[in-house]
């Protein structure tokens, strides 16, 4: 009677430790649509494109409480930033937007800015030079430290800043 006893709780111990493991690495948003997870700065470590990867270490995604800015440090020791917002559009994507008049060089702001360089979807314009700019991404795994995106096409692996 001891044994089966013994049995049923290390069972039910070893399925505890898998479900809390496995939870781990998915999204749980509280309340209000947030992820603590998400919070915080994350540097783009690797992207890749089919067969092609490349290293990355100066692009960093900053996520708190909705609001999204995308940093860009240029060779210049320069740094690009332009904000936006996200949602989350269900427990395995996310949803980024940014808005090409919020563009700062060094904290000061700048007009004229060619964006094609990050790829990301034109998907309105105010006529007056305010674009907006958005794209939608997979989560593929959170961690604490870990942070793993992708498109149809690439794969954004990030490392909390």
């Amino acid at each position: 009677m001891r044994d089966i006893i013994k049995v049923k709780s290390l069972v039910f111990i070893i399925s505890f430790l898998l479900i809390a493991s496995t939870a781990c690495d998915k999204i749980f948003l509280d309340v209000e649509g947030e992820n603590a997870m998400f919070q915080g700065k994350w540097q783009l470590k690797t992207m890749s494109s089919g067969n092609t990867q490349q290293k990355v270490d100066t692009v960093y995604f900053n996520f708190q409480n909705n609001i999204f800015s995308y940093q860009i440090y240029t060779k210049k020791d320069s740094l690009l930033e332009i904000f936006g917002y996200y949602t989350f559009q269900d427990q395995d994507s996310i949803y980024l937007e940014l808005f090409t008049n919020s563009a700062l060089l060094d904290n000061k702001p700048i007009q004229n800015v060619d964006f094609n360089f990050i790829d990301w979807h034109t998907i309105g314009s105010d006529g007056m030079g305010q674009d907006t700019l958005a794209k939608m991404f997979k989560i593929d795994q959170i961690k604490r430290k870990q942070l793993n995106l992708s498109t149809t096409d690439d794969k954004y692996f990030f490392e909390k800043f």
